[in-house]
């Protein structure tokens, strides 16, 4: 595969789009499988590719899942990320702090206006601060699931475990390249009692390509997906996800509510 400027030339096309709230419990369908994946009595990795890339993304992999803390940015970097009705994700900013603790601001695109949304996990509780309520924060339950959704080393630790056709095309300042291909539907082989046809109906139909930028330390400083995971995205969407601050302290706390 070659890529200009971040932009890959392989492009798939003709996905349709299907009801948006079924890719939203795709997403959460998805987001579920963090914990099981980071297990080691999970199914063999279905990775495939050259042996070298395969070592490398192996070796990243578990460094992701050893993490105690680090900070992350989610950017749709082209075309559109529509997973809820109406709503738009433009960007995803936080931190961090195994097992489940995080703190996130996202900034999404809800009809014509942009707005940001706080949110933090902390021992299990979830809370967003309202932008329409005067920043009022709210507990919404359970983080287990929702922290997941916003947390996207999902992304990263399933990319790894399905990448196909894995090839170093670059080593250098540092930085070990390895692209290859991913069917993220592959996912849904690992979910045990959950209604898998109705998943499928919401994921993109095609494989996506993928790109991890790998540091000496064995640690993903950033991957870019260049095509839909879910039917209500943008045939053209591409992503960029950036990990920094691997093991520093982060600040997570309970909002007052």
């Amino acid at each position: 595969m070659t890529y200009d400027r971040g932009i890959s030339r392989r492009m798939h096309a003709g996905i349709s789009r299907r009801t948006f709230l079924g890719s939203a419990a795709a997403l959460m369908a998805f987001a579920e499988m963090t914990p099981v994946l980071g297990q080691e009595s999970t199914p063999a990795s279905q990775a495939e590719g050259d042996a070298d890339a395969l070592v490398v993304l192996e070796a990243a992999g578990k460094a992701v899942l050893a993490l105690d803390t680090f900070t992350f940015a989610l950017t749709t970097i082209n075309g559109s990320s529509t997973i809820f009705p109406g709503v738009e994700l433009v960007s995803v900013e936080g931190a961090v702090r195994r097992p489940i603790d995080l703190a996130a601001t996202l900034t999404v695109k809800a009809i014509v206006q942009t707005m940001e949304i706080s949110a933090v996990a902390v021992d299990g509780d979830f809370y967003i601060q309202d932008p329409l309520s005067g920043g009022k924060w709210q507990e919404v339950g359970s983080a287990s699931e929702i922290a997941n959704m916003v947390n996207p080393d999902w992304i990263i630790v399933a990319a790894v475990r399905l990448i196909k056709d894995a090839k170093i095309t670059s080593d250098a300042d540092e930085l070990t390249l390895v692209e290859g291909y991913v069917d993220f539907s592959e996912s849904l082989s690992n979910l045990e009692g959950a209604d898998l046809s109705q998943l499928e109906e919401y994921l993109a139909d095609d494989p996506i390509d993928v790109a991890f930028w790998i540091n000496a330390d064995n640690l993903i400083e950033r991957v870019e997906l260049y095509g839909p995971i879910f039917a209500s995205e943008s045939a053209d969407v591409e992503k960029r996800i950036e990990l920094t601050d691997f093991n520093e302290p982060v600040d997570i706390e309970r909002p007052p509510v």
